[in-house]
């Protein structure tokens, strides 16, 4: 009896000796949630603390320039990383010009460090920054300081003319989301207008022809490209656009149609494909009521036909194409948009001196 009970007992133990096969799998499975969880929220609080870095030093930044505009009436014209901002007399407004924190790329902010400009001979200034989180009052995405007046992009902007235009930020990059109306160049003078070979004319809202300065007005504006350059054929030209503002680049277009595609879904997003429409989904949500805000319209263009030797109009209601500033040779390369397939968008090349097209503006970075 005695030694049955002994043979009971040690059976308990060989039962009990370790753990079963899932219970293993179910500690380690919890030991790697728990992990998991764990860096998850680490990162998170390191991305808040750059985030919260970022605005403390852009705001101690705007305080020196304006105490430097306080004493010499115009804004340096560049600020250097690491360096001092200090004036000849010896006053030093910031004894470290702080830089963005590493890695730079967080949520979808781009990989630039603060951009400082300055504007009008030293009257007015931007500094251009990236939240990658909402922090304190200020949303994720491109802000900026214009002068010491703070604007988050999603605000609305107002150029040299007086039109103003909503901004839209679309995977760290901000975008006017309106087309451009302005009837001067950077220095006031007048662009030509509604006219044959003007450097402005307006699409009509009712058909293929030449509208009137309401249409304009309504955002059925076409430029040529030289006057949309502003006469400077150069990549991330200001063009006619406002102060710290560019006319887009090919390979700014394909960022922006890139973060709008959808993965595995229809043609490629090839940023290298050309007199082709790829990227599906990314039209769809470039045009108007689309998730990207951009409310892109089917504006149509402007041409020459050599033949006829008449300017024609065509593609209302039907297709819009829109200015890049990176060319080739005679041709600009240009992005389009079709109601034969609203899903995707084309990669061409344009005669440049014989068309006439819309213009989407691009925040400095």
């Amino acid at each position: 009896m005695i030694e049955k009970e002994t043979e009971k007992k040690e059976e308990k133990k060989q039962k009990h000796k370790g753990f079963t096969l899932i219970e293993l799998i179910v500690v380690a499975g919890i030991i790697a949630l728990i992990s998991t969880f764990a860096i998850i929220s680490v990162s998170k609080a390191r991305v808040a603390v750059r985030d919260a870095k970022r605005t403390d030093s852009v705001r101690t930044t705007v305080l020196a320039l304006e105490q430097y505009y306080t004493k010499h009436n115009s804004y340096p014209t560049e600020l250097i990383s690491g360096a001092e901002l200090i004036d000849n007399d010896g006053i030093v407004y910031m004894s470290n010009i702080p830089s963005n924190p590493t890695p730079r790329t967080d949520g979808d902010c781009p990989d630039t460090d603060f951009n400082y400009e300055t504007f009008n001979n030293g009257q007015n200034y931007m500094l251009t920054f990236c939240l990658s989180s909402k922090t304190g009052s200020l949303n994720p995405g491109i802000s900026y300081y214009q002068n010491s007046s703070l604007i988050s992009c999603g605000m609305p902007i107002t150029d040299r003319d007086g039109y103003t235009y909503n901004t839209t930020n679309v995977g760290g990059q901000c975008w006017m989301a309106e087309n451009l109306k302005t009837k001067t160049k950077p220095d006031r003078t007048p662009l030509t207008n509604l006219e044959d070979n003007s450097e402005r004319d307006c699409m009509s809202s009712t058909w293929d022809e030449r509208g009137v300065e309401a249409d304009c007005d309504a955002g059925r504006v076409l430029y040529t490209i030289e006057a949309a350059t502003n006469g400077l054929m150069d990549e991330k030209a200001q063009g006619l656009c406002p102060d710290g503002w560019h006319l887009p680049t090919d390979s700014e277009w394909h960022t922006l149609e890139s973060f709008l595609s959808d993965s595995g879904s229809g043609p490629a997003c090839d940023p290298e494909r050309l007199n082709s429409a790829a990227c599906s989904g990314a039209g769809t949500k470039l045009l108007t009521n689309g998730s990207s805000n951009m409310n892109i319209s089917f504006t149509g263009m402007r041409y020459y036909d050599s033949g006829e030797r008449i300017y024609m109009f065509i593609g209302w209601n039907s297709f819009a194409k829109y200015w890049s500033s990176t060319h080739t040779e005679n041709t600009t390369y240009i992005r389009g948009l079709d109601d034969s397939n609203t899903l995707l968008v084309s990669r061409d090349t344009s005669d440049a001196m014989s068309e006439s097209l819309p213009v989407r503006c691009i925040k400095n970075l």
